[in-house]
């Protein structure tokens, strides 16, 4: 459906615009057509870094966005900011994966506009691959923080020990983080932060972690 409204959209705006040159009596040559085909793709492309639905669409909840963007997939976890949410869901392929929405006064949008910062700590313990969303232009900053290693008195999720100079609180998801049968501890802890700079810094099990 995503897709689609897209590609809809733009294929009755161009027969639209050709019909009124027909009408009007304009004569449309073949390099007409070929300019048409490409500025309807040019747009159809550029529609998804803007969301044309944004003009007109207000989703009533973030399953709903989800559902939208990507089909049915399974929303278990949320972290909202000031003017947008990060959604914790399981993908079609059955990962555990995040997107940032814009929130309104009125419901939810579409959002294109996020940027991405990592940094990824490699210890004989655990792998941190610790990340950093901003929801464009806004003071909306996540970070998400995701650790896999082998399962310890050291390495349990009750020894995992996260924080920052903000303060913040970081919260996990309950279901699916450790897997018993390999010893294996894979989870992933998510906080919302309001402004970022370059003083900022974040401590995971003694492991010093800066975002340029």
């Amino acid at each position: 459906m995503y897709q689609i409204i897209r590609y809809a959209f733009f294929i009755v705006l161009l027969v639209v615009v050709f019909f009124i040159l027909r009408k009007k009596q304009i004569k449309i040559k073949k390099w007409v057509v070929w300019c048409g085909l490409i500025i309807w793709l040019l747009c159809t492309f550029l529609s998804v870094l803007v969301p044309i639905e944004n003009l007109f669409i207000t989703f009533d909840s973030p399953q709903a966005v989800l559902n939208y963007t990507g089909g049915v997939r399974e929303l278990f976890f949320t972290v909202e900011g000031e003017e947008s949410m990060l959604l914790v869901y399981m993908s079609k392929e059955n990962a555990q994966s995040s997107e940032v929405i814009k929130k309104t006064n009125d419901g939810w949008q579409i959002n294109p506009f996020t940027s991405r910062h990592s940094n990824v700590i490699s210890k004989e313990e655990a792998t941190y691959i610790c990340s950093m969303y901003q929801y464009r232009n806004t003071d909306d900053y996540y970070v998400t923080v995701h650790i896999q290693g082998k399962l310890s008195n050291n390495m349990a999720k009750e020894a995992i020990e996260i924080s920052d100079n903000k303060n913040t609180v970081f919260k996990y998801y309950e279901e699916g983080e450790s897997n018993s049968d390999f010893d294996i501890l894979d989870i992933t802890y998510y906080a919302y932060i309001k402004g970022f700079d370059e003083n900022y810094v974040l401590t995971v099990n003694g492991n010093t972690v800066t975002f340029d």
